[in-house]
């Protein structure tokens, strides 16, 4: 199943400071924290946590720009990732769940 989620990246988000100055981008790790946050909404990828298997940027994203984020599952526990903008890919990889630690 495909799960579509869309952010605005607002200009003043404060990972910018210092992130580039003069050329400003999102952290990749931004975006991923927002994928998280999304991919929690998604009833059939459980709430988490969940680890990232392979992440790749292929491209920069900037302040006000609107992302796709675009969730499909693939087995039990894992979930791809695309994030676009304007249907050019900023990234894609995998998540999965990550096992509850037994004590």
């Amino acid at each position: 199943m495909i799960y579509r989620f869309s952010w605005h990246f607002p200009a003043d988000h404060p990972a910018l400071a210092g992130h580039f100055p003069g050329q400003p981008i999102a952290p990749g790790a931004v975006l991923l924290d927002r994928l998280q946050l999304f991919a929690g909404r998604v009833p059939a990828l459980g709430d988490g946590p969940w680890r990232i298997e392979r992440a790749k940027f292929v491209q920069t994203a900037r302040p006000g720009d609107t992302l796709a984020f675009v969730l499909e599952t693939t087995q039990a526990g894992t979930f791809a990732f695309r994030i676009e903008r304007d249907a050019s890919l900023i990234a894609h990889g995998l998540f999965a769940v990550t096992p509850a630690l037994s004590t």
